[in-house]
């Protein structure tokens, strides 16, 4: 299949590249290593609400072992450090190309890498959620039927995992999605949220950022380009 290099507009509202990992160090030493490797260019930070719960639950709750406790921001970069995950965004619509967000990915976690504190990587995440004004149920390849009904006009959340190679991809599609910008409803949006990861006892990220990532976005690539309809693509001003 022919990929398009862009898509206009591009319906990219946020993508994020995260890893899960054990570490060296004690839980409360990783964000202050991490930030002072990074301060230079991500001097932003704050607390997230996760660690208004006691540490003592923060850590016997499995639920909240991948949780991050700080985030830093610079421009529409956001980084999320927890104990055991450190995550790279870019949010509200910035995307540009792969090329761009990858240069950003390779700078950060090349210098998070270089601190030697992670013992092994555990997962590893690229995701992209991408947002439409319109229904997009009538527009794309999936639908939903009970017996012989085609079910399109309320509201529909479909997720299912497509095994890929080595890696897995979390696909969720819905619509009537409550965007919400500053505090306030915006508008009501369809999703195609798109999360592929690898896992494993110790996944060589550092080693193979490069094929790791470019691997996982072809993949996510793939299934989003195979999902749109053709007239819909169409209307999407491809470029390749």
């Amino acid at each position: 299949m022919n990929l398009p290099k862009q898509i206009n507009p591009c319906p990219i509202y946020e993508a994020v590249v995260e890893i899960r990992f054990n570490s060296s160090l004690p839980s409360d030493a990783v964000f202050g290593v991490v930030y002072n490797q990074l301060k230079d260019s991500y001097q932003n930070n704050e607390q997230l609400p996760i660690l208004q719960i006691p540490e003592l639950v923060r850590n016997n709750d499995p639920n909240l072992k991948f949780q991050p406790y700080y985030k830093l921001k610079r421009d529409n970069y956001v980084i999320q450090i927890g104990p055991h995950v450190l995550s790279l965004s870019i949010t509200d619509n910035s995307y540009t190309t792969w090329e761009d967000y990858f240069s950003e990915i390779q700078k950060v976690f090349g210098r998070v890498g270089e601190l030697n504190f992670i013992s092994n990587v555990m997962r590893v995440g690229l995701r992209y959620i991408n947002f439409f004004e319109d229904d997009v149920w009538e527009k794309i390849n999936l639908s939903v039927k009970i017996v012989e009904d085609e079910i399109t006009d309320n509201e529909v959340f479909v997720r299912t995992v497509i095994p890929k190679e080595d890696f897995k991809v979390l696909l969720q599609v819905g619509n009537q999605f409550e965007l919400t910008r500053n505090n306030q409803t915006a508008s009501k949006v369809s999703v195609i949220d798109i999360d592929t990861s690898i896992e494993g006892d110790n996944v060589d990220f550092f080693e193979n950022t490069e094929s790791l990532l470019n691997k996982g976005h072809k993949l996510e690539k793939e299934i989003f380009f195979k999902l749109l309809k053709e007239e819909f693509l169409a209307s999407l001003n491809p470029q390749y």
